[in-house]
C-alpha cells in the first residue's frame, strides 16, 4: 500500500499483525502508523456482509477486541504521556450478500471514527466517508493541504 514506508510487515491474520504492531509500539517511535485488519473482509466474503450472520458479527466483534489491543498498545508506550496521537478508525467498504465493488449504498456506506486531542466529540451522521480519511491525517500531522491536490473531503472532526 505505501512503498515509501520505512516499515512494512504482513502479519499472520489480524491476531499477528497486533501482535507485531505491540513489538514495533514498544520499539519504534513512528510518527504515523498504519495497520489493516482484513478477518471482516473474509468473514463478509465467505458467508455475507450481514450484522445479523453470526460468523460476521463474531468477525466484527474479534476485529473490535483487535482495535482495543492497538489502543493498549499505544497507551502502553513508555513515553505516551508526553506524545499526541489522532487514531482515525475506518472501514475500506461496505458491502452486500458475499461481494462489493458496487454503487449500492450497502457497498459504499463505510464508518469513520475519529478520536485524539482536538477531536470535537459527538456523532454525524451522514458522516464524511472514506475521503476524508487523508486530509484529517494530513492536518493532525502538520501537513499543509495543498489544494492542487484536488482532495474529495476536508479534514473531519479537529
Amino acid at each position: 500500500m505505501l512503498p515509501e514506508a520505512d516499515y512494512k510487515e504482513n502479519g499472520k491474520g489480524d491476531a499477528g499483525v497486533i501482535e507485531l504492531l505491540t513489538k514495533y509500539l514498544q520499539e519504534k517511535d513512528p510518527t504515523c502508523v498504519l495497520i489493516h485488519l482484513d478477518e471482516v473482509d473474509h468473514s463478509g466474503h465467505a458467508d455475507g456482509f450481514a450484522p445479523r450472520l453470526p460468523t460476521y458479527q463474531a468477525a466484527v466483534e474479534k476485529a473490535d477486541e483487535h482495535v482495543g489491543e492497538a489502543l493498549a498498545a499505544v497507551k502502553n508506550r513508555k513515553n505516551f504521556a508526553n506524545e499526541r496521537w489522532l487514531v482515525i478508525c475506518v472501514t475500506d467498504h461496505g458491502g452486500i450478500n458475499k461481494g462489493h465493488g458496487g454503487q449500492t449504498p450497502e457497498e459504499r456506506k463505510v464508518f469513520l471514527i475519529v478520536n485524539g486531542p482536538g477531536v470535537k466529540k459527538g456523532v454525524v451522521s451522514p458522516g464524511p466517508g472514506i475521503v476524508a480519511v487523508a486530509p484529517t491525517a494530513l492536518k493532525f500531522l502538520g501537513v499543509p493541504i495543498k489544494p492542487e491536490w484536488n482532495l474529495d473531503a476536508e479534514p473531519f472532526g479537529l
